[in-house]
């Protein structure tokens, strides 16, 4: 079969002249009857300043519109009636198309290096629609309809009650889009690069997945819904808004900023701040999983603060991220610390079922924290104890240290730092042999009291159980029953005295 590449090419005088030119690159099969019909695609070329139109409805394969002429005059297409491309349609190079009909693409229509394409009546209709550079796209009156729209290198674009997107909105290197409609896609939504914005004005956007970033900014005055992926900052994207609230799945935040408002809500899956990201959350704010962790190319560290009482999945902060306890309380079942400084207290409490503290991880636990089980796996990882800590579990390795400081518990044994539920006495003394539990004034005593069940750690040596004040009234009789046996035998022995 040979190869056929047809060119189609429309003089300046229009269509009345126009030339068919077909290229046959291999002559050989020539003998075969081949010809030029229906069964080959037809290519429209407008080149070098010519003028090419349609005035009734017409079918190409696909439309090109480039170049200029000596003068300067611009190659230009106008589509006075109904267009209908089964491929794409391109202006580039100065070329330019006025859409002053309904146009149909079956796949891509774009304007690039100078290239124009003006909306100026009807609906252009394409798989997918790129326009690069800050003249690409006009919107003069027209319309549009695509399942995924680009705009870069300062194309701008409004998006309008006779305007359509069904799936991808890319926005890139300086573009804008202005919503002059609820936008409403299931794909993505991407905003890339300085000055690239998009702006709700007013109105409500749902999407898929959104990306953020290199600057980007996204400007919200109506409420961010995402269906089935991320919210996606990075390299310094934004979010502007007030009140307005972010319904997502989950966020990754990278080397950008998040303020979570009251009123964000996100399913219960995984979110990460990560290579120096930044997370305000308010009191509120409840989450799944959250990861913490890296630095950006400045050395600042990712860091998740909490403001207010906050509730977590879980939390795990490694590899210089930073968790910051400021205001309200963090509850959590389980909260993971791994690394030195990877908590900062500045005022905030934390509630946690299960802490693990490792790779020289510090904390203090103090009035207003609350450990049920708590894990030091490693040298240099230290909780520091300053308010009477009750655990249900505790294990301590390879040098890893409780140091308790108060001993101010009461209760069954006076002046505790530390208890544990049931017989726990071996073990607590094995752990303060080892030196892995330690405190200021030594020697620690351990006791167990079987009537509540407990291991006490405490600093007073021979340290009694208090009084019970419900069990004092037996206490008192015994005393009075033991006072009444010393009467009756200081009598005897004063009678034996005088008999003899």
């Amino acid at each position: 079969m040979p190869t056929v590449t047809p060119c189609r090419r429309l003089p300046a005088e229009g269509f009345a002249k126009r030339l068919v030119a077909v290229v046959i690159a291999t002559v050989a099969g020539a003998a075969a009857g081949l010809s030029c019909g229906h069964g080959f695609a037809e290519t429209v070329v407008i080149s070098d300043g010519s003028v090419g139109s349609n005035s009734i409805p017409e079918s190409y394969d696909a439309l090109e519109i480039y170049g200029t002429n000596v003068d300067g005059d611009r190659s230009t297409y106008n589509a006075n009636a109904p267009l209908t491309l089964s491929e794409d349609l391109r202006a580039h190079d100065a070329g330019v198309f006025n859409a002053g009909a309904d146009v149909t693409c079956g796949s891509g229509v774009s304007a690039y290096r100078g290239g124009t394409i003006n909306l100026d009546a009807g609906t252009l209709s394409a798989l997918s629609l790129d326009f690069d550079g800050p003249n690409a796209v006009t919107s003069r009156g027209g319309h549009y309809a695509t399942e995924a729209l680009g705009l870069g290198s300062g194309a701008t674009l409004s998006y309008g009650p006779d305007d359509s997107i069904l799936y991808d909105v890319s926005l890139s290197t300086g573009a804008s889009l202005t919503l002059a409609r609820d936008l409403s896609t299931s794909g993505y939504i991407t905003i890339d690069g300085m000055s690239t914005a998009l702006t709700s004005a007013g109105h409500a956007i749902t999407a898929g997945h959104l990306d953020v970033g290199n600057g980007a900014v996204l400007s919200l005055d109506q409420n961010l819904s995402l269906s089935t992926g991320a919210l996606y900052l990075y390299s310094g994207g934004s979010i502007v808004r007030t009140t307005q609230t972010i319904s997502a799945p989950s966020f990754y935040i990278e080397k950008a900023s998040l303020d979570l408002l009251a009123g964000d809500t996100f399913a219960p899956a995984e979110t990460s701040v990560i290579s120096g990201g930044l997370v305000n959350a308010p009191a509120g704010t409840v989450l799944g999983h959250v990861d913490v962790f890296g630095t950006n190319g400045n050395g600042d560290r990712a860091t998740f603060n909490v403001n207010g009482d906050v509730a977590l999945g879980s939390a795990a902060v490694s590899s210089d991220g930073v968790i910051n306890f400021i205001a309200g309380a963090l509850s959590t079942p389980s909260l993971s610390l791994s690394g030195a400084g990877s908590a900062g207290q500045a005022g905030g409490h934390y509630d946690v079922t299960s802490l693990s503290l490792a790779g020289s991880a510090t904390l203090t636990f103090g009035i207003g924290d609350s450990i049920d089980s708590l894990f030091i796996s490693d040298a240099g990882s230290r909780l520091d104890e300053l308010a009477p800590l009750t655990l249900s579990s505790l294990t301590i390795l390879d040098g890893g240290n409780l140091h308790l400081g108060a001993f101010t518990g009461t209760g069954a044994i006076a002046n505790w730092g530390l208890r544990m539920a049931g017989d726990g006495k071996t073990f607590l003394e094995s752990l303060i042999f080892a030196g892995l539990i330690t405190d200021g004034p030594p020697p620690l005593q351990v006791i167990f009291d079987p009537i509540s069940n407990m291991t006490y750690v405490t600093s007073t040596p021979g340290a009694v159980p208090e009084i019970d004040p419900n069990t004092a009234h037996g206490v008192v009789m015994l005393l009075v029953g033991a006072t009444g046996i010393l009467e009756r035998r200081l009598r005897r022995v004063a009678l034996a005295r005088q008999a003899a």
